[in-house]
């Protein structure tokens, strides 16, 4: 299959999967903020906020590095092995620090001991999202498999929400179905991973899981400040904020997420593709590029923007009148959303598809730091309006210094290149 033809085979596939990750969550999501209540959901997103952290630990930035090292080295058997079994025993051994870390927060955190069977429930999303092997799936261009088994899996759970989950009282079991989905897809996916590869898992030794953890750091540290720029916003307002406004603040800021989500088939396949692209040629990969990155957020201002100007209706429809004066906080999001899918095109697919992870992970560190900052600052002082301003101010700085950065390697290379043109002779 050619390159372009795989291409084109795992955009489908990932509009399929996204198609179903990103409608049945929002079918569920207005009924769960109706069922259990703003305060329970609340509970629960502040739960399942606080899980996320814990995937990006356990992630460690492989889904960045490995899929990269494993699109450049398919075709040698005996890398991608390594590969595999060194970034699954670096996840592994992250899952157990995860568990003992939050096993402290429950035991001694007041607001974490009080919720504690639901933050247990949740960090199924954890260990799930640490065997789910979907960089690898990523990297030998073959999501048509993760779509298979994504969809199978969030489906059933789906299903199982509005079939168990009828009130308050069940707010554990909705945890629960909402956080095993990683668990199913990867129990239905390591299978068809041995039958597509000829996987052989071993103990590499620690000098290869150290090799691939240093090879992961600058994406790991992108990915963490990251999430603390665009996804920590419903977990600091749970330190601060009853829970129900932190049930108000989640439900848009999920819609928002799914915004971001459903041009995920699209950001996802072109990362391996343009990868490889950079890979053989910096000018090759660059155009490839510059054609995507426009086209795509063309469309994401059209649709975004009318997200943003119809937000109360939409509120009105999801959730009902209550919820109506977090309709703002939606419009707002939307901006957000904007400007994230703008640092994943720009940053991640020129920066670290380039090989230059460096600057990318500085450009997401000096964000995250301005985003918390504001959210310590703004966040006791206002209802949602300090949270919204810390997440919107730290995309802004990042796609600033991205774009900065962008503009210094593309001059550099120009430069390198007029000096090693050879000077034409002298009439």
């Amino acid at each position: 299959m050619s390159s372009r033809r795989r291409l084109v085979d795992n955009v489908a596939s990932l509009f399929l999967l996204q198609g179903l990750t990103t409608l049945l969550p929002l079918a569920t999501l207005p009924y769960l903020v109706r069922t259990l209540g703003q305060n329970r959901f609340g509970a629960l997103s502040f739960a399942v906020a606080t899980m996320q952290q814990l995937v990006i630990l356990t992630d460690f930035g492989f889904n960045f590095s490995a899929t990269r090292y494993v699109a450049i080295h398919r075709d040698q058997p005996e890398l991608v092995n390594r590969c595999f079994s060194a970034v699954m025993t670096a996840k592994l051994c992250l899952l157990a620090a995860s568990g003992a870390a939050m096993a402290v927060l429950l035991r001694f955190v007041p607001r974490f001991h009080a919720e504690w069977p639901l933050f247990a429930a949740s960090f199924l999303m954890v260990v799930g999202n640490v065997l789910f092997p979907y960089w690898m799936f990523q990297g030998l261009e073959r999501l048509r498999f993760v779509a298979i088994a994504t969809s199978i899996a969030r489906v059933l759970l789906t299903a199982l929400i509005f079939l168990l989950v009828h009130g308050p009282q069940n707010t554990l079991l909705a945890a629960f179905l909402q956080t095993s989905s990683f668990l199913v897809s990867a129990a239905i996916s390591l299978p068809m991973l041995y039958r597509i590869f000829p996987l052989r898992p071993h103990f590499p030794g620690w000098a290869a899981v150290r090799e691939h953890m240093h090879d992961s750091l600058h994406p790991f540290m992108a990915n963490l400040m990251g999430t603390l720029i665009g996804a920590s916003s419903v977990m600091f307002l749970g330190f601060y904020k009853p829970l129900e406004v932190v049930g108000g603040f989640a439900a848009m800021e999920k819609i928002a997420r799914a915004e971001v989500m459903g041009f995920t088939p699209l950001t996802q396949a072109l990362y391996p593709y343009l990868s490889h692209k950079f890979s053989r040629n910096h000018e090759e990969g660059r155009k490839a590029l510059l054609r995507s990155t426009l086209a795509i957020l063309l469309v994401a201002a059209v649709a975004l923007g009318a997200v943003a100007a119809f937000a109360h209706p939409l509120v009105r429809l999801a959730y009902g009148a209550r919820l109506l004066p977090y309709a703002p906080v939606l419009s707002w999001f939307s901006l957000w959303a904007f400007l994230s899918l703008a640092n994943t095109l720009l940053g991640v697919h020129y920066l670290i598809g380039a090989g230059y992870a460096n600057k990318f992970g500085n450009a997401v560190f000096f964000a995250a730091i301005v985003t918390v900052g504001l959210f310590l600052l703004l966040i006791p002082r206002t209802l949602t309006g300090g949270a919204l301003t810390a997440v919107i101010a730290g995309e802004v700085v990042q796609v600033a210094m991205i774009i900065i950065s962008i503009v210094r390697i593309e001059s550099n290379m120009r430069s390198q290149t007029e000096h090693s043109t050879p000077a034409e002779p002298a009439q």
